[in-house]
């Protein structure tokens, strides 16, 4: 498990703007404080750590063979080798314990328990490595290296298991077995001394170590907060751009919509200019064609008032020529009259002279041949009498269907004198109305010609807007 140190707490800001001075340390802040310098062993993530974890866990698979290949070839030169011999199975023993360390190190889950075994394996490579040299004070420097890998993990397990290692290794092993520690003298002599003395340098380097650890944290500390500002600021900005784009995309499809619906408006108004222009052109035909007909009703109107005097004219003339007409047949009358008296007369007359004649033929069948020639002229009188009565009778026939016929002139006349006063009321009437007409078509004409006027403004004014539009 990994170690995490608090950080020491800093005076924050009262109300106004004013600093609140930081209160009396105690204990516990004189135990944080110097805490506050040492790395705080964050577990890393995953990404960080198994590059550095595989890259450690190679260099400790590489030692097996070649500490092997040590063990069994290098004899270090006037030096008591303890590796060799009887304690050569110490060193494959050791091996074997790296391998199943490293195994551990790659099955298992959690992070502290992979970097403490590969740690371990590691540091017991320096172990063998001093061992197999037979102390050399050279080889020790191993631990230095070891230390320095193991510190890359950044977790204080591991770092802390590998000094407890060396710790444990040095002081237990310079007790048991100080020649297989040191190889100087003086240091066989002295196993713990110089155990000491290595623990104080190897501190030194766990110092310097954790000191670098630290600077790093901190670099990532800031590199993290930098991130996570950038990425709170690229959120914000991407949030605030997507804002604005959604804006502008709603800005712009209510620009398209307010610009379709005035297009569509624009184009209702164009159908609508087109529709009232043809109206307006209609109307401006119907104006100039009722005006042509108002002029032709003026005209018709004129006329039939002329005709209608015309004919009052003709109707006067014509009762005029009824009522001579009626006269002359009067006259006709009397003289039929006169003619029938005069036929009678002669009819009586004619009576008269057949009279004479019969007593002339009388007194002449008296005389015997002696009034002969005058019964003879008797007789042509007699015959001239008859024939005057048939004459007459003839004329009396005529005179009566002359009669008749006049009588039916004179009613026809007395018809045609009622037809005529009728026709000639009818004609006053006519021309009263025709003048009336005239005057009602006149001022209709006036009335459209004003409608006319009318009628070209708003034409005019329909084109002005079809063209704006």
């Amino acid at each position: 498990m990994s170690l995490t140190i608090d950080r020491a707490p800093v005076a924050a800001p009262a109300a106004g703007g004013q600093a609140v001075p930081p209160s009396p340390e105690g204990p516990e802040d004189a135990v944080r404080r110097p805490l506050a310098w040492l790395p705080r062993g964050v577990r890393l993530s995953e990404e960080e750590f198994l590059p550095r974890h595989r890259m450690i866990a190679l260099v400790a698979w590489c030692h097996i063979p070649l500490l092997a290949a040590l063990a069994l070839l290098w004899n270090p030169a006037g030096a008591e080798h303890q590796a060799h011999g009887g304690g050569l199975w110490t060193v494959f023993a050791g091996l074997g314990l790296m391998a199943v360390l490293l195994r551990v190190g790659q099955q298992a889950s959690d992070q502290a328990l992979r970097a403490g075994a590969v740690s371990s394996a590691l540091v017991l490579s320096s172990v063998l490595l001093v061992h197999i040299s037979g102390g050399m004070t050279d080889m020790h420097l191993h631990f230095f290296v070891t230390v320095a890998l193991v510190a890359l993990y950044q977790m204080w397990t591991p770092f802390l298991l590998a000094i407890g290692i060396v710790a444990v290794h040095h002081v237990g092993m310079g007790l048991a077995a100080a020649d297989m520690v040191f190889s100087d003298p003086r240091a066989r002599a002295h196993p713990v001394v110089f155990a000491l003395l290595h623990a104080v340098l190897l501190l030194g380097e766990c110092a310097a170590l954790a000191a670098g650890w630290r600077a790093t944290e901190k670099a990532e500390e800031a590199r993290r907060t930098q991130q996570a500002r950038a990425e709170e600021t690229a959120a914000a900005q991407s949030f605030a751009e997507r804002e604005l784009a959604q804006q502008q995309a709603e800005a712009a499809e209510a620009a398209r919509a307010e610009l379709d619906a005035r297009r569509e408006r624009a184009d209702v108004l164009a159908q609508r200019m087109t529709v009232l222009h043809a109206a307006g052109e209609s109307l401006r035909s119907g104006v100039a064609e009722s005006e042509s007909v108002m002029a032709g009703l003026v005209t018709s109107a004129a006329e039939i008032e002329g005709a209608a005097g015309g004919v009052s004219q003709v109707v006067g003339s014509a009762h005029a020529s009824v009522a001579h007409s009626r006269e002359v047949v009067a006259r006709l009358e009397e003289s039929v009259s006169q003619i029938a008296t005069i036929s009678q007369t002669i009819a009586g007359i004619a009576a008269q002279t057949n009279l004479l004649a019969l007593n002339a033929s009388i007194e002449a069948a008296r005389a015997g041949d002696a009034g002969r020639g005058f019964a003879v002229v008797a007789g042509e009188v007699k015959d001239l009498a008859a024939e005057t009565s048939r004459a007459t009778a003839s004329i009396e026939s005529v005179l009566a269907q002359v009669r008749a016929g006049t009588q039916d002139v004179l009613s026809a006349a007395a018809e045609i004198a009622d037809v005529f006063s009728s026709v000639a009321g009818a004609q006053e009437s006519i021309a009263r109305l025709a003048t009336e007409q005239l005057s009602a078509v006149d001022q209709a004409r006036t009335a459209i010609g004003g409608v006319a006027a009318t009628t070209h403004e708003v034409t005019a004014e329909v084109e002005s807007l079809a063209a704006g539009a």
